[in-house]
């Protein structure tokens, strides 16, 4: 990769001919859309392989950014609001400098036209900003219409291949697996557990006294459960190991890097339609994802990236309506084989 010293845009002037050589991907969250748009960000690194390629994220995101090995730089999206002149000027006189030759707009927005708009004024004639988006005019247009029920990633793969990407690779992760030594001893057999979903989604949730049952079922197995999530589902978790003690507790004890880790060494996973299922399809675990009518897996299901790797879901509009029997049955029959 072309490396920019920190902090430091191009040097404005320079050509724009030959090879795309400052480009910008826009890709704000959440976590789940992040972690599946690792395979669209390797083809455009792959595209671009001499790029400076500069990654427009989300607060939450920018270490993983980082860390992916797929930018040279990661900037912060302050996010400004549409009426705000001064938020979105301040937002332009940031990214200006870098005379960007291309955007590739995987959060698809309409209101990146805008943005556009604002990175083109003052550019030299001879200079053209490329635009991959899904607003009308861009220069590599894929309209985003509400009727297009297909998967957020295969939307993805068809606007890359507009912009001439050829292909969209599984995610990997691999670069981010870290040491677990903090952790050890690790069961042998262990399966992860994520009751927890985004604290604005509470329909999203599989109640915790069932995830508790669950492990203990797991448990009867010689299946140790681990429990993932954050500090904000502490309610959840200890409800969950009022029912089964033994379960692992390692929420507000993982990042990224932890999470890919466990994931290449457990033996499935279950959980809410939430972010870190995402992460563990990426890094190659079968999963179990529950989902009620608050979102569709049509649109969301993880992927794993390993074909032969399943991910399977269940289906109940008030996931209070879904028994542990029809949960343990899918676990018997896709995982355990009993």
């Amino acid at each position: 990769m072309t490396a920019l010293p920190s902090g430091s845009p191009p040097q404005s002037g320079a050509s724009c001919s030959g090879a795309l050589r400052r480009i910008l991907v826009i890709k704000t969250g959440a976590l789940g859309d992040f972690i599946q748009a690792f395979g669209p960000f390797q083809a455009i690194r792959n595209a671009h392989p001499n790029a400076s390629i500069v990654l427009l994220t989300g607060k939450a995101f920018v270490t993983l950014g980082q860390e992916s090995g797929f930018f040279d730089e990661v900037l912060t999206d302050p996010r400004p609001k549409a009426l705000h002149l001064g938020q979105w000027l301040r937002f332009l006189r940031t990214l200006r400098p870098y005379r960007f030759q291309r955007v590739y707009d995987l959060q698809r927005k309409n209101r990146q036209y805008w943005l556009w708009q604002g990175l083109k004024y003052g550019l030299p004639k001879d200079q053209k900003l490329e635009w991959s988006g899904v607003f009308k005019g861009c220069d590599f247009y894929q309209p985003d219409r509400k009727t297009d029920h297909r998967h957020g990633m295969d939307k993805i793969a068809e606007q890359l291949a507009i912009a001439g990407l050829p292909g969209v690779p599984p995610a990997d992760l691999s670069g981010l697996q870290k040491d677990l030594s903090a952790f050890a001893p690790l069961p042998a057999d262990f399966a992860l557990l994520v009751p927890g979903a985004a604290p604005t989604r509470p329909k999203k949730k599989w109640p915790a006294a069932d995830y508790g049952q669950l492990a203990q079922k797991l448990l009867d197995h010689n299946i140790t459960p681990i429990v993932i999530g954050t500090e904000t589902e502490r309610d959840a978790i200890q409800a969950l190991r009022a029912i089964c003690p033994a379960a692992l507790d390692f929420s507000g004890r993982t990042d990224f890097g932890h999470l890919v880790s466990l994931a290449t060494q457990a033996r499935f996973a279950i959980g809410n339609d939430t972010g870190p299922m995402h992460l563990f399809a990426a890094a190659g675990c079968p999963l179990l994802v529950l989902y009620s009518a608050d979102s569709d897996p049509q649109m969301t299901l993880p992927r794993n990236s390993h074909p032969d790797r399943p991910v399977h879901f269940l289906q109940c509009p008030d996931l209070r309506d879904l028994s542990l029997d029809q949960v343990w049955e899918q676990v018997r029959t896709m995982f355990l084989s009993l």
